[in-house]
């Protein structure tokens, strides 16, 4: 009898561990470099309702073998394996798999494209099922004629006695969703918002910071979360370090992924990242990874830490980065880590780029950049601010004076939106602009009259009325039953 993996769905919580274990098991432990090389043997279907996962069974009879016009596939060691080296990509194997568990993928963009299903990780040096191992509810198992022997018995013990079988079936389920709710940072109140320009969200407590990381659950080292973060922040263990109070060494393995980890905490789109990946996102909220990763770093900075590079031997390269935005700052961060020294060139009087002149400070208090430029310098990145090569620095220079130069220039340049009519002239127009007092005297509501003087006569412009909590921004629509925001102008 071959064996076989198989799901419990009553136990399966739709973390997709068992996807990322298949796809970094069968590439040495390493991530893919890109989403179009993330392609696991086993797939995770799940809804608010149920949650399952499906592969390959290694049919006893299996069609797949049957259906080869080469051999590459065979039955072999109690499993149906597949031999590249024998594939011509004909898709008979696809079409004849009942369970739509073998797929046809490349290995390089120009190879062709071949089959692909499970092996049952038959190379991987643990001898080990990935995706078993890492199931954080075990509802994966491997299947052999003694387990299913085993299986069979119990079923016929329960029809027989008509008693369940020992534990509640997804008694481990529930167990492992059952978390409190999400709380995540708590905002300034608008009327205090009304007088200043400061972050709108509140750093976390160390009580909340604690709170947080105790609803994470852990799914896997190499989690869900990690795949869906573009660098791949060891996010799992670092909200477990901080579960154990243990910020330094939670900072430092932010560090090891992350060149700004404070500020992709307050400006990370987290929500269609880590956080849309997290297994609580349905069962009470995502667990609050960007606000913790803010309150590490900037816990561990106000506790006087800061990234070292002493054991770093020195290197005779010199490197030249022309902007200090983010691709700037990062390509510095790596270089001097590894020994090489780096001068820093950008045109304005702060580094950051946009993160400094794009970024509003209630969304990135600008002292955050700042605290980040003391920290490079003290790691030994040389900033040259007020510096535009081209104008105060030559480009001949710098290839002349360095062995490499980093070109990160930013996107200062304006992005077309592609609608008809956009590049046309624009018409002159002059606007004053005035703020009054709502008539009620509201403070949360602002009006802003507009009056414009145009060519074809004068036109007077209407309110557009700013409402602060669920009506904002100010907008043609309005939820129903509720004021429009904006009024439009009568004649």
């Amino acid at each position: 009898m071959n064996k076989f993996i198989v799901a419990d769905s009553a136990n399966c919580i739709g973390c997709h561990a068992c996807e990322v274990a298949c796809v970094t098991s069968h590439r040495q432990d390493s991530w893919p470099q890109q989403r179009s090389d993330f392609l696991p043997r086993i797939r995770v279907f799940f809804n608010r309702k149920a949650s399952s996962a499906t592969t390959c069974r290694h049919c006893n009879d299996a069609p797949c073998v049957g259906s080869c016009p080469t051999q590459a596939l065979s039955v072999a060691n109690d499993s149906v394996q597949f031999t590249e080296a024998l594939c011509i990509g004909c898709k008979n194997c696809v079409i004849a798999c009942p369970f739509g568990a073998i797929g046809m993928v490349a290995n390089d963009d120009d190879a062709p494209q071949l089959a692909q299903k499970c092996d049952l990780c038959r190379q991987h040096p643990s001898g080990q099922q990935a995706c078993v191992a890492s199931c954080p509810t075990q509802a994966l198992r491997l299947m052999d004629e003694a387990a299913v022997n085993q299986l069979r018995t119990a079923r016929q013990i329960r029809s027989a006695l008509e008693r369940p079988l020992e534990g509640v079936r997804g008694a481990r389920r529930n167990a492992i969703l059952n978390k409190p709710p999400r709380v995540g940072a708590k905002k300034v109140p608008a009327d205090d918002r009304l007088r200043h320009f400061g972050e709108i969200y509140q750093p976390l407590s160390e009580r909340d910071a604690e709170y947080e990381s105790e609803r994470c659950l852990y799914c896997a080292q190499k989690a869900w979360c990690n795949w869906t973060c573009p660098l791949h922040n060891h996010i799992p263990d670092f909200i477990r370090l901080v579960n154990e109070g243990k910020i330094i060494e939670a900072a430092e393995l932010c560090h090891q992924s992350s060149s700004l980890p404070e500020i992709c905490g307050r400006v990370c789109p987290q929500d269609r990242l880590c956080e849309g990946a997290c297994t609580l996102k349905n069962e009470g909220g995502s667990v609050a990874i960007g606000n913790l990763e803010r309150y590490i770093t900037d816990t561990a900075l106000a506790m006087g830490w800061r990234p070292t590079i002493d054991n770093v031997a020195p290197r005779p390269e010199r490197v030249a980065v022309i902007g200090a935005g983010p691709a700037g700052l990062g390509c510095a961060d790596i270089l001097v880590r590894a020994g090489v020294h780096v001068d820093v060139f950008d045109r304005h009087p702060e580094i950051g780029g946009l993160l400094t002149f794009g970024i509003p400070p209630f969304k990135l208090d600008k002292n955050v950049l700042e605290r980040r430029r003391d920290v490079f310098s003290a790691m030994g990145v040389n900033f040259h601010l007020n510096q535009e090569v081209g104008r105060d620095v030559a480009f001949a220079d710098l290839l002349k004076n360095y062995d490499a130069v980093f070109l990160g220039v930013g996107t200062y340049g304006l992005m077309a939106a592609g609608l008809e009519g956009e590049k046309r002239p624009r018409r002159d127009s002059g606007a004053a602009v005035s703020d009054c007092q709502h008539p009620r005297g509201d403070g949360a509501r602002r009006e802003r009259r507009v009056s414009a003087d145009r060519h074809q006569g004068e036109t007077r412009g209407g309110a557009w009325r700013r409402r602060y909590g669920d009506g904002l921004p100010a907008h043609r629509r309005s939820p129903r039953g509720r004021e429009r925001n904006l009024r439009l102008p009568s004649r």
